[in-house]
This record gives C-alpha cells, sequence and structure tokens, in this order.
C-alpha cells in the first residue's frame, strides 16, 4: 500500500500491476503461439481464447498481430545484440 494510504492511490497501483501483468500474460501466450504455429497459423481470436480474454482486450494492449509479433522479435534481436557485444568483449 502507498505510503499515503489513500484508496484511490492504491487502486491506481493495483490496476497498473494487473495491466503489467496482463501485458506480460498475452505476450507470453502470443509468444508461445508463434513459435508452435509460425506468424500465419496464429490469430488474435486464438491469442485471446489462451489467454481465457476477449479479442478486444488483446488490441487494446497490442494494436494489431503484427504489433504483438513484433514484441518478442524486438526482445531476442537486443538479447542477440547484447550477448554478441559481450562476446566480442572476451575476443
Amino acid at each position: 500500500m502507498p505510503e499515503s494510504g489513500n484508496i484511490q492511490e492504491t487502486k491506481s497501483h493495483k490496476r497498473m500491476n494487473d495491466t503489467e501483468l496482463r501485458k506480460k500474460q498475452i505476450l507470453k501466450a502470443a509468444t508461445d503461439l508463434f513459435m508452435e504455429n509460425g506468424y500465419q497459423g496464429v490469430n488474435i481470436d486464438v491469442i485471446a481464447e489462451k489467454c481465457g480474454i476477449v479479442r478486444g482486450t488483446v488490441l487494446r494492449y497490442f494494436g494489431s498481430k503484427r504489433e504483438l509479433y513484433n514484441q518478442p522479435v524486438a526482445i531476442w534481436r537486443a538479447t542477440i545484440w547484447d550477448r554478441s557485444v559481450k562476446m566480442k568483449a572476451y575476443l
């Protein structure tokens, strides 16, 4: 609970945590589905179903299937880049 004990601040903090958790849940489900079925084999409805939510909720967090697909790709690229930079430092 925030130090001030303000109920509104508590609700806002909880909502932010719920939002981040929901976004991570959607991203994880989508990543798993993309890895299993490829980009063409996945649609927003399947992602929503896996999360137990409706299509509109997925689209509220990620505006499109392409945007959702690009999130883990960007993370993977950054991870690979970071690791390659660290490896070059050892050479």
